[in-house]
């Protein structure tokens, strides 16, 4: 009897801890610049990286693709189609932001002008929504306390600022989930936290500033994992 009952008590977190889907892997890829890519980092340190592991700690059956290509801005669709949308993934995170708004040395403007960076976001977002797939937009980071002035002479977030917005506005006009990396940074600044402790460089994250990015991801792509996930399982 013992040994009945001590071989159910085992079956019970096995049985917990099971695959929550069991038929093909939900995929998910991230599209950014160098700090979706992970620059600076291991390759098992970035954010993708660790939200994909979270998840399958979860018990959930994922594929995640870091399409993180350093220097990339907003003027992605190209990139999207052949890159990202022909590989059928279920749910695709986009971040852009601080490449657009930077101004260059030698240069008085932004890489690409707000409108510019909208139009992108709105293609991209149109054209994964069109495509079936579930799109996030996430807000990129702030530049750390420190960071070197930019070729306006002033804080690289000045111009940052204003993409941020942009960013928000774009999720909010096409009711699209949000990932506010920008406001969850300042807000721990403003609890004391340096920033420069999260990057290597004011500007790129660190193993820790990428853990502190997986944590915001994965509250809001948790939810939708899970709602893909049932209705994936449902329709094998």
């Amino acid at each position: 009897m013992f040994s009945r009952v001590l071989r159910f008590c085992i079956l019970i977190p096995l049985l917990w801890a099971a695959p929550l889907q069991a038929g093909a892997p939900l995929r998910i890829i991230t599209v950014g610049d160098s700090i979706t890519r992970g620059a600076g980092v291991k390759s098992g340190e970035n954010f993708a990286a660790v939200l994909e592991k979270r998840l399958v700690e979860k018990g959930y059956s994922c594929e995640l693709t870091n399409a993180g290509i350093g220097g990339d801005t907003a003027d992605a669709l190209k990139r999207l189609q052949g890159g990202v949308i022909a590989k059928k993934p279920d749910l695709v995170t986009v971040m852009y932001g601080t490449n657009d708004s930077y101004v260059p040395k030698g240069a008085t403007q932004s890489r690409n002008s707000l409108v510019e960076y909208e139009a992108g976001l709105r293609k991209m977002v149109a054209a994964l929504k069109e495509a079936g797939i579930q799109p996030v937009l996430m807000t990129s980071p702030p530049w750390a306390e420190g960071a070197p002035l930019d070729g306006a002479g002033q804080n690289p977030n000045v111009s940052l600022t204003g993409y941020i917005e942009v960013c928000r506005k774009v999720a909010k006009d096409m009711h699209v989930p949000l990932v506010d990396h920008f406001a969850h940074w300042i807000a721990a600044a403003k609890q004391g936290v340096k920033l420069k402790s999260w990057t290597s460089d004011f500007c790129h994250p660190n193993p820790v500033g990428h853990q502190q990015m997986a944590d915001e991801i994965l509250k809001v792509v948790f939810p939708l994992v899970e709602k893909l996930s049932k209705r994936k399982d449902s329709e094998n």
